[in-house]
C-alpha cells in the first residue's frame, strides 16, 4: 500500500458499523480493509459478518489522526 487510507477524506477514524447506518453496503466494500485473500465485494459474506469473523477491520485509523498528545505515523486497522 503506498500511503494509509483515509476514508472519510479527513483524517479522522472510520468505524464500519457506523458507516453501514449512513451509506450503502456497496460504498463501505469499497472501503474496507481485509486480510489477504480475502475479497470485501464478495456479497455472499455480509460486511458485518467480515468484521465479526475478523476477516476485515471494523475501525481504520488514517495516520492523519490526532488523539489527544499522540499523534499516529502508522496505520492502524483495528480487528474488532
Amino acid at each position: 500500500m503506498k500511503e494509509c487510507p483515509d476514508p472519510n477524506g479527513d483524517g479522522t477514524p472510520y468505524f464500519v458499523k457506523s458507516a453501514l447506518q449512513k451509506s450503502s453496503e456497496d460504498d463501505v466494500r469499497k472501503k474496507l480493509i481485509c486480510k489477504y485473500g480475502v475479497d470485501p465485494a464478495d456479497k455472499s459474506i455480509s460486511v458485518d459478518q467480515l468484521v465479526k469473523q475478523r476477516k476485515c477491520a471494523g475501525v481504520i485509523i488514517p495516520s492523519k489522526t490526532s488523539m489527544h498528545f499522540i499523534n499516529y505515523s502508522i496505520c492502524i486497522y483495528y480487528v474488532q
